[in-house]
C-alpha cells in the first residue's frame, strides 16, 4: 500500500514523510520474481518505473552515498554533477563516514552531522537531468524536544518546506522533468524515513506538497506472501502452501525482517517444514525449549482421559476435543499455542 500510495503521489509531492515500519524488508517485484528488501530499495524501485535516474540517500552518521542509479548513469557522474552545484569542498564534508564525522567533531566542536544537508537537497531539486531524489535517514534518533533544534537540521527541513512550496523553478532551475508517463509533471523529491510523524516539526509535515504515508506492518495476508517467499529452497514446493499458513499464522504481529530472522533460526534446526514455529518463538522470546515437547507433558497426555474425567464430569465430547487439541500442539500439528506456548 505504501508503495502504491508513494507512485501515486510522484507528479504533485514534494516532501515525503514515510513513518512507522520504515527499516523493514518488503516485497518487492522486479519482472517475475518477488523479492524481500530493504525500504530505500524498494523506493528506488518505484521511481526507476517513473523514470528517475538515481536515488541518494544521507543519514547523519554514514553522511552522504549514491544509493541507486540506472546502470546507464555512474554513480561517479552523479557525485561530479552534484559536487559542480554544490561545491567539492562542501561535498567531501557531506561524504565524510562514521569516523571522519568524529574525527571531525573532536577536532571542531559544534560541527553539526548535517552540516551541508540543505545545500544537498537543493542540489537534487534543480535541473531536470539528471532526475534524482534524496532520501534522509535516521532523523528521529537526532530529535529528542530536549536540547535546542540543530542549525544544520533546521535548514535542511526549510529547504525541503521550500522545495515542497515551488511550483515550477527553484532558485531559477526546473524541480519537475518529464516522463512518457507523467510529462513534465514528476518533481525531484526529498524523502523523511522517520518512526513517527511527530519526530518532524508540524510546520514541515503539512502542506499541499507534502505527503505522510505510513508503512505499516504486515497483515495476514501479506505475511502469508512472505512466508511463501522466504520458504522458498528450504521447503518442498508442495508443502509451501501449508507450511506458509502455519509460518504466517504463527507470526501475528512480526515485522517482515522478523520473519526473515526466523527462518534463519530454523535453518539451524531439524527442519524448516517442522520447526518453523519453534523457530518463530525463538525469535519472539528467546526461548529454545518448547515447552509441549517436554517429556513429562507427553507422560500425562497417556492418562489424559482418566485425569479430566476426575475433574470434569459429564462432559465427553469435551474431554475428547481438550485431549485432541493438547496432543495436536504437543506433536507440533497446531499454532493455537505460539502465542504464549506457557500458558
Amino acid at each position: 500500500m505504501w508503495m502504491r500510495s508513494l507512485y501515486a503521489s510522484l507528479p504533485t509531492t514534494g516532501t515525503f514523510v514515510l513513518f512507522g515500519n520504515i527499516h523493514d524488508l518488503h516485497p518487492v517485484v522486479i519482472g517475475d520474481d518477488c523479492r524481500p528488501d530493504t525500504t530505500i530499495n524498494s523506493i528506488w524501485e518505484v521511481l526507476k518505473r517513473c523514470g528517475f535516474d538515481g536515488v541518494v540517500v544521507f543519514d547523519p552518521l554514514n553522511g552522504f552515498r549514491v544509493a541507486k542509479t540506472r546502470e546507464s548513469l555512474a554513480p561517479d557522474v552523479v557525485l561530479g554533477g552534484l559536487s559542480s552545484r554544490i561545491g567539492g569542498e562542501l561535498m567531501e564534508t557531506l561524504s565524510l563516514d562514521g569516523r571522519g564525522r568524529a574525527e571531525a567533531q573532536c577536532g571542531q566542536r559544534g560541527v553539526s552531522p548535517f552540516a551541508g544537508l540543505s545545500a544537498l537537497a537543493e542540489a537534487v531539486a534543480r535541473g531536470a537531468s539528471p532526475s534524482l531524489a534524496l532520501v534522509v535517514d535516521y532523523t528521529s534518533q537526532m530529535r529528542d524536544g530536549s536540547s535546542a533544534e540543530d542549525e544544520a537540521l533546521l535548514q535542511a527541513m526549510l529547504a525541503s518546506v521550500e522545495i515542497s512550496n515551488c511550483h515550477a523553478l527553484y532558485n531559477g532551475a526546473p524541480i519537475r522533468f518529464g516522463h512518457e508517463g507523467f510529462p513534465g509533471m514528476l518533481r525531484h523529491p526529498v524523502f523523511w524515513l522517520v518512526d513517527a510523524v511527530d519526530d518532524l516539526p508540524s510546520w514541515m509535515t503539512n502542506g499541499d506538497g507534502v505527503r505522510q504515508i505510513p508503512i505499516a506492518k504486515p497483515d495476514i495476508d501479506l505475511r502469508l506472501r512472505m512466508a511463501a517467499l522466504l520458504l522458498q529452497g528450504h521447503v518442498e514446493g508442495d508443502d509451501i502452501p501449508a507450511v506458509a499458513r502455519r509460518f504466517a499464522d504463527a507470526t501475528e504481529g512480526f515485522s517482515m525482517r522478523g520473519m526473515y530472522e526466523s527462518v534463519q533460526l530454523a535453518l539451524r534446526m531439524r527442519s524448516v517444514a517442522q520447526d518453523i514455529e519453534d523457530a518463530v518463538r525463538t525469535y519472539r522470546q528467546g526461548l529454545s525449549e518448547n515447552p509441549w515437547q517436554s517429556t513429562r507433558l507427553r507422560e500425562q497426555l497417556i492418562d489424559g482421559r482418566e485425569i479430566l474425567e476426575r475433574r470434569v464430569l459429564g462432559q465427553s465430547a469435551a474431554v475428547d476435543k481438550v485431549l485432541d487439541i493438547l496432543k495436536r500442539s504437543a506433536l507440533g500439528l497446531t499454532t493455537a499455542h505460539k502465542k504464549n506456548p506457557s500458558s
